[in-house]
């Protein structure tokens, strides 16, 4: 646009100055991310277009950083193009939770029993290593066991070993001498030890 001024001074004499003042565009500043949605303790980058020189509100600059998080959080950006003109422009980054869980210390169990192994998220997707889906998982077997937990899109694995004892097998022998018996334990996996004599002794 052309602006024109006429000047007039005392003496009456007449003059003119034309100025043009050129409106430049705002740069149209946009941003993508790599990843919108991430587990706690992902990265994302995230990358600026449409401008020269780019400002983050992390203080960062730059036309790309990499962010990670803790909390949903939304990043802006400043850029400025070769006219000095800036615009702005937004993202943001959904931060999910994993779910962590124990399915407890490495135990034992005697042959005769079982154990119960659970994982306590309503609603997750559940994959065992039998690759039954679950929540609990019954266990009467030496072995190692984990189970994978998913939700929203965030995965965690637990492992347990497990381990076996025998059941003690009571089992004894004697032998006479004149009138003296002697009572000989023969049992086996046992760790501790009670006689019943059948008369109220032991």
């Amino acid at each position: 646009t052309n602006y024109t001024v006429t000047g007039v001074d005392a003496q009456g004499c007449i003059d003119t100055e034309t100025v043009t003042v050129v409106l430049n565009a705002l740069p149209t500043v946009s941003v993508s991310t790599s990843n919108a949605i991430i587990c706690t303790g992902e990265t994302s980058t995230l990358t600026a277009t449409g401008a020269n020189t780019y400002l983050w509100n992390t203080t960062s600059i730059g036309s790309a950083i990499v962010v990670n998080p803790t909390t949903n959080t939304v990043y802006t950006v400043t850029g400025t193009d070769a006219n000095l003109c800036s615009n702005t422009s937004s993202v943001s980054i959904t931060v999910n939770l994993i779910p962590v869980f124990s399915l407890g210390a490495d135990t034992s169990i005697c042959e005769d029993k079982q154990l119960s192994l659970s994982q306590p998220f309503n609603g997750a997707t559940v994959l065992w290593n039998d690759n039954s889906n679950a929540d609990t998982l019954l266990v009467n077997q030496l072995g190692s066991y984990w189970c994978s937990v998913t939700q929203s899109g965030c995965s965690y694995t637990d492992t347990i070993q497990v381990s076996i004892d025998s059941l003690a097998n009571a089992k004894f022998g004697y032998t006479i001498s004149n009138s003296d018996i002697t009572l000989i334990d023969s049992s086996t996996f046992a760790t501790s030890y009670k006689w019943y004599f059948g008369d109220g002794d032991s």
